[in-house]
């Protein structure tokens, strides 16, 4: 396994709890080279590298799609990168870099909307458009939105949202248009407060959830060591 950057999306008004964790969780059990933050920057973590990016568009995709824009061109990155959100949290080591999906987005649109009583959300709209664009260009509809890290290569990023400039569901347009198959997977998102999985390499939580629930607690008892980007008390360098 090489050793590729680590990239965080962040909201400017992220709260630092969760990402915190999900730091401690790299630092315990992923292979990894430099740590960059991009957009928000919480208070008391200290990244290797951070890139502010002004985060005013008038929703969040359109956010993200910036930032991801301004990543592919950075040549400070390395050439692959692996993709993280704050709430993941790698509970076990982890050293394949194989690509992870679930199913078809046809499979997960009609999960999704079955516990929406059977009606289109807006989320699953845009998984819609997201395997419509697929389908016209002749790619596979595999589902990348999946909660786990994800290695991408900037070249072909870049490369993908010049091809698909108007849809936000950007990880599996990158998987299916780049052909990066890997090994269906369940999705370890929990937003249940009663619900935890322990036989899994990786966890995904919600606000409420990492909070309140089981899953949060079991992720506290795991990590209870800081991570190297932690500020000790006092703002004295890290601990």
């Amino acid at each position: 396994m090489d050793k590729h950057d680590i990239v965080y999306f962040l909201k400017d008004d992220i709260e630092s709890d969760e990402l915190k964790y999900s730091l401690r969780s790299v630092a315990k059990n992923f292979y990894h080279g430099d740590l960059w933050f991009v957009g928000g920057q919480p208070r008391g973590l200290v990244p290797d590298h951070r890139m502010p990016i002004r985060q005013n568009a008038a929703t969040k995709w359109e956010n993200v799609r910036n930032m991801l824009k301004k990543v592919c061109k950075n040549d400070d990155i390395s050439e692959e990168f692996w993709l993280f959100n704050d709430d993941f949290f790698i509970v076990k080591p982890w050293t394949s870099e194989t690509a992870l999906y679930n199913g078809t987005l046809e499979q997960h649109i009609e999960h999704v909307e079955k516990r929406h009583g059977c009606q289109e959300t807006s989320y699953t709209a845009k998984l819609r458009e997201c395997q419509h664009a697929l389908e016209s260009a002749g790619y596979s509809t595999l589902n990348y939105a999946i909660h786990c890290p994800m290695l991408v290569d900037r070249r072909k990023m870049a490369e993908t949202i010049r091809t698909f400039p108007d849809c936000p569901m950007f990880r599996s347009l990158y998987g299916n248009m780049n052909n990066v198959g890997g090994e269906d997977h369940r999705d370890c998102k929990i937003v249940g407060l009663d619900r935890l999985l322990t036989d899994t390499e990786w966890l995904s939580t919600c606000d409420e959830s990492f909070r309140d629930g089981r899953v949060g607690r079991y992720i506290h008892e795991l990590f209870p060591d800081p991570s190297p980007w932690e500020k000790r008390p006092g703002g004295g360098g890290t601990a």
